[in-house]
């Protein structure tokens, strides 16, 4: 990923929805980490938004 990267995440890849770190969430956790993203774009998901609600909070958590 190259630094100042935004990123598209789509529905939820976290914790909440998977093990431990997250699976794409725990890339993009990592990313922000090293400092190579500098935005991060959650997408609705159809017909609960579960990605905008629970990856944006579960960014949140993180200070992201």
């Amino acid at each position: 990923i190259a630094p100042g990267s935004g990123v598209l995440t789509h529905c939820n890849t976290g914790s909440l929805a998977t093990a431990g770190f997250g699976t794409a969430l725990g890339v993009i956790r990592a990313g922000m980490a090293e400092g190579r993203i500098a935005r991060v774009f959650a997408g609705e998901t159809r017909p609960w938004l579960q990605g905008a609600r629970l990856t944006v909070w579960e960014l949140q958590q993180d200070g992201i």
